[in-house]
C-alpha cells in the first residue's frame, strides 16, 4: 500500500476539517500533483483518503453512491456514523471475498443535526474509532505530536486554520517525498467549503 499521502482532521466548536496533500506519486515518480484526495459524500460529509489511486477511486464513489441511493430511497439522511459503520461493513466484507481489500485508510468527517462534528478513523483492516482529532498515510508520524499539543475542545475557525497550517508545515519540513499543494475542506452546519491556506 501507498504511504506516500497525508491526510489529517479534527473537530472544532461547531465543525469539522480536513486536509490532504494533493500529491500522486508513487516510488520515486510523481504522476500529478492537484489530486483531490478529499471527496464529498454529501452536503454534509467528506471522506479523505490515503492509499491506492484505484482503491481510492473504487471505495469513494462506491459509498457516495449507495449514501445517495439511501438518501432517495428513503428521504432520510444517513447521520455520519451510519456512513462510518456502513464503511467498516463494506470494508469487512471485501477482505473476506476474493477480491482482497480496498488498499486504502480513510478519515470521515461530517456534520449532524443532532450529533454536531465528528471525525472518523476507518484503515483498511476495517478498524473504526471515533476521534477528537486524528491522520493517516505519512501524516501521523509528524502530526500527531503537534495536534496532541494545540489541538484544544471548541476551537474556532481561526484557531484550526492556525493549527492546519502548522501541520502543513510539520510535514513539509519532515517528509522527503515534497508534498506541495493541500486540499483544505471544512464542514458545519452551512455545508462544505474549501478553504485556501496556502
Amino acid at each position: 500500500m501507498s504511504m506516500l499521502d497525508s491526510i489529517f482532521g479534527f473537530v472544532g466548536k461547531d465543525f469539522v476539517i480536513c486536509a490532504a496533500d494533493s500529491t500522486n506519486a508513487r516510488s520515486v515518480v510523481v504522476m500529478k500533483d492537484d489530486l483531490d484526495k478529499i471527496k464529498v459524500l454529501d452536503d454534509r460529509k467528506v471522506l479523505a483518503m490515503a492509499g491506492e489511486v484505484n482503491s481510492i477511486a473504487d471505495l469513494s464513489e462506491y459509498v457516495q453512491k449507495n449514501v445517495m441511493l439511501y438518501s432517495l430511497r428513503t428521504n432520510i439522511n444517513l447521520s455520519t456514523a451510519a456512513v462510518a459503520n456502513f464503511m467498516r461493513g463494506v470494508i469487512a466484507k471485501a477482505i473476506r471475498s476474493r477480491g482482497g481489500a480496498f488498499q486504502t485508510n480513510m478519515i470521515l468527517a461530517g456534520y449532524d443535526e443532532a450529533d454536531g462534528p465528528s471525525v472518523y478513523y476507518l484503515d483498511y483492516l476495517g478498524t473504526l474509532h471515533k476521534l477528537n482529532y486524528t491522520a493517516q498515510g505519512l501524516a501521523p508520524l509528524f502530526v500527531m505530536s503537534t495536534m496532541d499539543r494545540h489541538w484544544k475542545e471548541g476551537m474556532d475557525v481561526d484557531e484550526a486554520i492556525q493549527l492546519v497550517k502548522m501541520c502543513i508545515s510539520e510535514v513539509r519540513k519532515r517528509v522527503l517525498v515534497q508534498q506541495f499543494k493541500y486540499t483544505v475542506k471544512i464542514v458545519d452546519k452551512d455545508g462544505i467549503r474549501v478553504l485556501d491556506v496556502e
